[in-house]
């Protein structure tokens, strides 16, 4: 009986070795195998922390021009990139905001918004060759302007509290 027993445990143990070596060779799970894709074709991607928090999403907008969103840890968009009617990047931080758009008539705008929002600094040059550069005061106001003109004609606003012209001098 002694013999018989270890020739079973023999033949289980070879059988174990046999059975262990094919499970190895037998693909892994899907999720287990790191497989590299040649394309992926969407309208919509999401990319989301650990916890399933938002950290991007890249759609495509209605008129077709792609758009990519950046956001912050509290879900906020932070940073946003998007080609309608032109590159537009926008960059945010607690309200206070900077954009830069590139738009297809061949002009290009910059702005900086304070705390609440509200435009301070705008910056462009227009499709013609002029540039400009406004201030604007804590409520959104125009108070100073100062420009030159494709010719290199230079002009300076200067606005009251209600946005109305009190000097300007081409």
């Amino acid at each position: 009986m002694k013999g018989l027993f270890w020739r079973i445990w023999a033949v289980l143990l070879v059988l174990s070795i046999l059975w262990l070596g094919w499970c190895m060779r037998i693909p892994q799970p899907a999720e287990a195998q790191q497989r590299v894709l040649e394309s992926v074709v969407a309208k919509e991607f999401h990319l989301v922390d650990d916890q399933g928090r938002a950290c991007a999403s890249m759609s495509v907008l209605p008129d077709g021009s792609p758009y990519l969103d950046l956001y912050h840890a509290r879900g906020e968009s932070r940073a946003s990139l998007s080609l309608f009617g032109g590159p537009h990047l926008t960059l945010s931080s607690d309200g206070m905001g900077a954009n830069l758009a590139a738009y297809s008539d061949g002009s290009a705008w910059l702005g900086f918004a304070d705390a609440r929002g509200k435009l301070r600094v705008e910056l462009e040059v227009d499709s013609h060759g002029s540039a400009h550069l406004n201030l604007y005061d804590v409520q959104g106001k125009p108070r100073v302007g100062v420009g030159a003109d494709a010719d290199g004609t230079p002009s300076l606003y200067l606005f009251d509290a209600r946005g109305r012209v009190l000097f300007w001098k081409p």
